[in-house]
């Protein structure tokens, strides 16, 4: 994790909302201090009355920091989750620069670890290019840049040699292409895709429920089974 507390209080936009939401705003002074589980429980109350003012980039703002504090408090996969919300309703709020500071978030926090796929860190890093193209903000341009940085390094693979060298990782960083590449050319069927890799299809399943949760949605949604029209008999 390489974001900094301080820069929760970044901006160089007029797309944030003009009134912050006072747990919102103490929440964020709360992670400056590293006083996480507190923001949290803050950051709980503001969403649903953010949700329900109908503020959108605010909510974004918010959802951004709950993002972190939940990646501080080792809850990756619902920070991933936090994050990619907060750049979504940002972007749909026409909030460029609160949307792209998610984006930047969500890469800071997870672009070394296991929640996000090399093709979702890609994509996310080009949004976040596109919607901080015009920022003003110094700060904001060499965090962009730094990104870029971890993205190649992600790109590239784990590396040999790397002070964060494991077995286990580069293990799961090459079943995860393979089983994205799997997945994509099957068309998220799969039966498809196990065959692909040579495995069964149960063994697949069992991947990916545990070690590749974050490639669960590429796969297609299950139909319902058809009921046998064969009668049994007792």
């Amino acid at each position: 994790m390489t974001l900094t507390d301080d820069r929760l209080h970044e901006s160089d936009s007029n797309d944030m909302a003009p009134h912050a939401h006072p747990d919102a705003t103490r929440a964020r002074a709360l992670v400056a201090e590293r006083r996480y589980a507190e923001a949290d429980a803050l950051i709980g109350r503001a969403v649903p009355a953010l949700e329900a003012a109908g503020a959108a980039a605010e909510l974004a703002g918010v959802l951004t920091t709950q993002g972190v504090v939940w990646a501080r408090l080792g809850r990756d996969e619902e920070s991933a989750d936090a994050l990619r919300r907060a750049l979504k309703v940002a972007e749909e709020a026409g909030a460029h620069f609160v949307a792209g500071t998610a984006a930047l978030a969500l890469i800071e926090e997870h672009a070394l670890g296991g929640v996000l796929s090399p093709e979702e860190l890609l994509e996310i890093y080009r949004r976040a290019d596109r919607l901080l193209e015009e920022t003003r903000s110094a700060e904001t341009a060499a965090r962009l840049r730094a990104c870029a940085r971890m993205v190649m390094r992600r790109l590239a693979g784990v590396q040999l040699g790397d002070e964060s060298f494991t077995l286990f990782d580069a293990v799961h960083e090459i079943e995860s292409r393979l089983i994205a590449r799997a997945l994509e050319e099957s068309e998220g069927s799969v039966t498809r895709a196990a065959q692909l890799l040579g495995l069964r299809h149960q063994t697949f399943l069992a991947m990916l429920n545990t070690r590749h949760q974050h490639l669960m949605d590429k796969r297609k949604p299950r139909g319902k089974r058809r009921r046998s029209i064969i009668k049994r008999w007792d």
